[in-house]
């Protein structure tokens, strides 16, 4: 049975990392982004990080870009806040 648990903690015992998702379409193309992060918090300051590297790409490859629709799948920590709005209406004005 040591031998056993010694495998499964050896097997288990790696650092872990959060993965931000999200799937952009337009007109033209569609960009797919996958952004790891050591941060596990899952929060508003993760979200807001994310959102700025996806919209300063988007800025960069479609700078005629007029509109940007936000969909969320509802996870309340990270997308039902105040501040993920007031972050977006900085964004939207930088």
């Amino acid at each position: 049975m040591k031998e056993q648990d010694e495998i499964q903690s050896a097997h288990w015992n790696t650092k872990t990392l959060s993965i931000f998702t999200a799937f952009v379409w337009s007109k033209s193309e569609n960009f797919s982004f996958a952004l790891p992060s050591l941060d596990l918090t899952h929060d508003k300051f993760v979200v807001n990080a994310a959102l700025k590297i996806i919209l300063n790409h988007i800025e960069t490859v479609l700078p005629n870009v007029v509109e940007v629709n936000c969909f969320s799948d509802g996870a309340a920590s990270q997308f039902k806040q105040r501040l993920l709005f007031r972050n977006l209406i900085q964004i939207n004005n930088e």
